[in-house]
């Protein structure tokens, strides 16, 4: 998949990153030169100089042939400038956009181009509401139109899965292991990882295969 990340700060650098280790052909666009040097030295993302909210800088990136934008600047004017150009000006069939202010959330909606918006606030609020109702599974995001979800789920002792590298567990088919987080910390080489109760899985699934993750796991059915 081609991603452009337009924003070379944290979350841009951090996004970047994950992207390429997943395989992902990803571009970066930042106007600071530190930030620039930095997001070279942190993922082997194409990274291009400039402002990401001139037409033609994004015009020589090949956005027409990107499947998602992610406005990730530290600005919102800004990232709603660059969705509303991806999305309308381009043609981007996914557009991502990171909410700086939360009082300015009410602005990220499809007139602007937005598709989905990121923003902390709003994030940790819909984590309580459904770790209150889920429990030991989170949905953390809803990607391709509601068929495929973003999964936090935590390791019961008793799960079947404890004591195994996760690249030997029998994972339902579209059901993908992302990451393995452990005391704050993201473990290196997920595939690689014994797994231990408590521990938190970030697997990107089609919607169809939560329960069988959910068997799987030895947790409690969703439904």
């Amino acid at each position: 998949m081609k991603v452009l990340i337009a924003g070379a700060g944290n979350v841009g650098r951090h996004l970047a990153a994950i992207l390429v280790k997943s395989g992902h052909q990803v571009t970066l666009i930042e106007e600071d030169e530190s930030r620039i040097e930095r997001a070279r030295q942190e993922s082997s993302a194409t990274v291009v100089a400039g402002d990401a909210t001139e037409p033609s800088l994004l015009e020589h990136t090949a956005i027409r042939t990107t499947d998602v934008v992610v406005a990730a600047t530290g600005d919102d004017e800004d990232n709603l400038v660059i969705a509303s150009l991806a999305k309308f000006e381009f043609g981007v069939p996914r557009v991502v956009a990171r909410v700086k202010n939360a009082a300015n959330a009410w602005l990220y909606e499809p007139d602007m181009g937005v598709d989905t918006l990121v923003s902390a606030p709003h994030t940790i609020a819909q984590l309580i509401e459904e770790q209150v109702a889920v429990g030991d599974v989170v949905q953390l995001l809803e990607l391709g139109g509601g068929e495929v979800a973003l999964l936090e789920v935590t390791l019961p002792a008793d799960s079947p899965a404890v004591g195994h590298l996760v690249r030997d567990v029998a994972w339902p088919a579209d059901c993908v292991p992302a990451a393995v987080l452990r005391d704050s910390r993201v473990l290196a080489a997920p595939s690689e990882t014994v797994l231990a109760a408590g521990d938190r899985l970030l697997c990107v699934t089609d919607v169809a295969q939560i329960d069988a993750l959910h068997r799987l796991l030895g947790l409690p059915s969703p439904r």
